[in-house]
């Protein structure tokens, strides 16, 4: 099934009685020592705290006839957005999380009252134990970000962005398997320039560009757990050769120095996957021209407070 523009306007409609259609606000680019006229799209003010829940909401009102559990492996944001969808249905959810993830992200998902299993290892590793659950017990397989419906769903957030900042010239988006800028890009398609974000101890979608092929990559650093897919998904390759202009990658330090500049400048709490499109300006990684409008696309907020505000 393709993902278009048009699949993506019907999941909008069947999905907007769930989401929360969050803000932009436009902010003075000085304050962070830049020149470009800078906006900020909210998604961390989504239900479940990041845009996960609008493709695991599209996901389970598509498969509503069945009466099997979802199962679905993640590290933290996309469990929680399926344990509080499945809750709001009447849905059961078998959930399969890393131990790696961090513990307030694992108490969200227990919250929801889902069933949680706990796995040693990374994303990947809670991917094939969810897989082999599936195998062995019976259930709908969710994929955090390799189902049509999933990026479809992602892909409302782009639609959004086309409405709200209909002059916007480039589009900042953080990535991990792809599923978010893949839907995206096939929302805004030409109508601006997406750029991919990534950091260096998560780059899935840099390498396999740069490979030219979809290739497994190591993962770790401070946002892990929320990019650290070990491999992108089929879906955004395919996606983000059409439309994606380029993918750029961001240490560390310059993630970290970004989630406190959102927090001193903004009073925004962002978790550190979220950081990135903001780590990318201020560390010149990607250096937008002075009459250029960039949209930074905050994608989540479930992070520790302490963690950022000092």
């Amino acid at each position: 099934m393709a993902i278009t523009r048009e699949s993506i306007e019907e999941s909008a409609a069947r999905i907007a009685p769930y989401i929360r259609r969050t803000p932009v606000i436009a902010v003075d680019s000085s304050d962070f020592g830049l020149t470009c006229r800078l906006i900020l799209k909210l998604e961390m003010l989504q239900r479940t705290g990041t845009f996960k829940f609008r493709g695991a909401i599209n996901l389970m009102l598509e498969s509503q006839d069945s009466d099997e559990p979802i199962v679905a492996a993640s590290g933290g944001n996309f469990a929680f957005a399926i344990g509080h969808a499945a809750a709001i249905l009447g849905k059961k959810a078998h959930l399969f999380v890393p131990a790696t993830s961090p513990a307030a992200k694992i108490d969200r998902v227990r919250a929801t009252k889902a069933e949680v299993t706990v796995i040693e290892g990374f994303y990947a590793d809670a991917l094939e134990a969810s897989r082999k659950h599936v195998a062995n017990n019976g259930g709908l397989l969710a994929h955090a970000y390799d189902q049509v419906e999933v990026v479809d769903g992602a892909g409302t957030c782009g639609l959004e962005i086309l409405a709200q900042v209909p002059d916007a010239d480039t589009v900042l988006v953080p990535v991990g398997g792809g599923g978010l800028i893949a839907g995206i890009a096939a929302a805004i398609q030409d109508d601006a320039k997406i750029i991919a974000i990534e950091t260096e101890q998560t780059p899935t979608l840099y390498a396999s560009r740069a490979a030219g092929k979809i290739v497994d990559v190591d993962v770790g650093g401070v946002a892990v757990s929320s990019l650290g897919s070990k491999r992108l998904g089929d879906i955004a390759w395919e996606i983000t050769q059409r439309y994606v202009n380029d993918s750029l990658l961001v240490n560390d330090d310059s993630v970290r120095e970004a989630q406190s500049a959102h927090w001193s400048t903004t009073r925004l709490i962002v978790e550190p996957g979220a950081a990135v499109g903001m780590a990318s300006l201020l560390s010149g990684v990607y250096l937008p021209r002075s009459d250029e409008t960039v949209v930074v696309l905050l994608s989540g907020a479930n992070v520790d407070p302490a963690s950022v505000v000092s």
